[in-house]
């Protein structure tokens, strides 16, 4: 339990308080603003986002996530059961290869998340992302045996 002088002895549970006793997680779904003095000279103003608003990019983003990783996992499952259930040693290397592909990128979008990485490789993500798609549909087109 923390408990946050500057809003009144206001407890939140499983959130860390700083020196001064005031509230400190960047993630918190409180929306709330706090002045922190700090030996009486230096204050500090730490801000919230409420309620996880999103800009349309952040959108845009978790959107385009969702739906390579979605795709992949089709492009799996495709190379297990297409053109007839036992599958070919060659389509489950193509997944293989797709799926090590894919965690390039998972990789990279956990430490975008995180905040590790700074938003200039969001186009590298973006890179990645595309690549993925285009690697998929090749996949999915040898898979179903398109073009014979």
């Amino acid at each position: 339990m923390a408990v946050c002088t500057a809003l009144g002895g206001v407890t939140f549970p499983s959130h860390s308080v700083d020196r001064c006793g005031c509230l400190y997680n960047q993630r918190s779904v409180f929306a709330c603003s706090i002045f922190c003095i700090r030996g009486g000279a230096h204050t500090d103003l730490i801000m919230f986002p409420a309620f996880f608003s999103f800009s349309v990019m952040q959108m845009l983003f978790h959107f385009l996530n969702y739906y390579v990783i979605f795709f992949v996992q089709v492009t799996i499952i495709s190379a297990f059961v297409f053109p007839q259930p036992p599958p070919k040693p060659v389509n489950v290397f193509f997944a293989f290869c797709i799926l090590l592909c894919s965690i390039t990128g998972l990789i990279l979008i956990f430490w975008y998340r995180q905040g590790d990485l700074e938003p200039k490789f969001r186009n590298l993500i973006y890179y990645i992302l595309f690549s993925l798609v285009l690697l998929c549909i090749c996949a999915n087109l040898y898979f179903h045996d398109v073009g014979k």
